[in-house]
């Protein structure tokens, strides 16, 4: 799960979230999300916007990952 905002309108994705319930991602950026902006994608389509995500591959499910930019490290 991604948002509009990182799919088509290029915003950094600065937070990775690897859901407990069913292992699944959700990718953020800082933009407001609503219920609208919402898109279901699959994980190639967020790696190909983003390479970058597949150094968090490793997280357990339940955590999250969160960065200032591409690039940093938090």
């Amino acid at each position: 799960m991604t948002t509009s905002h990182v799919m088509l309108h290029g915003a950094q994705i600065t937070r990775a979230y690897h859901d407990e319930s069913d292992h699944g991602w959700q990718f953020y950026s800082e933009d407001v999300t609503r219920t609208k902006d919402a898109m279901i994608v699959a994980l190639r389509e967020i790696v190909a916007v983003d390479p970058t995500v597949t150094e968090i591959a490793d997280i357990l499910p339940g955590w999250m990952a969160k960065r200032e930019a591409i690039g940093s490290l938090c």
